[in-house]
């Protein structure tokens, strides 16, 4: 049986994204037929230890989010490291993240920097960090009740009287 292309077949993805709700929307993007690169640093993402799994660093919930996508681990610290995401992005159409402010800027993960040096015109670069836009070192990553909110899945339990 021969398998029709996705609507989103020859678009390149470059995933920077980790815990639940990024590694989810490039998921469906990959589901799409999307091409998705994964990087990840070398320490790996957190996701890979929630939930059951069989073997080490490999949760049924990263074999969920990771679906469908190529991956890498990189360390993006390094210069080295550094380059070989510039190459990746080079030749994406879309690079998606979310990296808090702080971290993005500390390792050149910018607009400015990248649009500037690397990315073509028409790349799109949409970023969501966990409810916190601020690079302040007190603003704090927030899980609980933004995730499911930008994921579309809270529900409004009050009464409006």
């Amino acid at each position: 049986m021969e398998l029709t292309p996705g609507a989103l077949h020859g678009l390149r993805v470059i995933d920077l994204t980790t815990v639940i709700m990024g590694p989810f929307a490039t998921a469906t993007l990959a589901d799409m037929g999307a091409d998705v690169i994964k990087v990840e640093s070398l320490e790996s993402d957190m996701s890979r230890d929630i939930g059951a799994r069989r073997h080490e660093g490999m949760s049924a919930l990263t074999l969920n989010l990771q679906r469908n996508k190529r991956s890498n681990a990189i360390d993006l610290a390094a210069a080295e490291g550094r380059e070989i995401l510039d190459d990746l992005v080079r030749n994406a159409d879309v690079l998606v993240t979310n990296l808090r402010p702080r971290s993005r800027q500390k390792l050149g993960i910018t607009y400015e920097r990248l649009s500037e040096t690397l990315v073509m015109p028409h790349t799109s670069s949409p970023t969501r960090s966990s409810g916190s836009t601020s690079s302040s070192p007190s603003s704090p990553p927030r899980w609980r009740r933004i995730t499911p909110a930008s994921a579309g899945r809270s529900t409004c339990r009050w009464s409006t009287r």
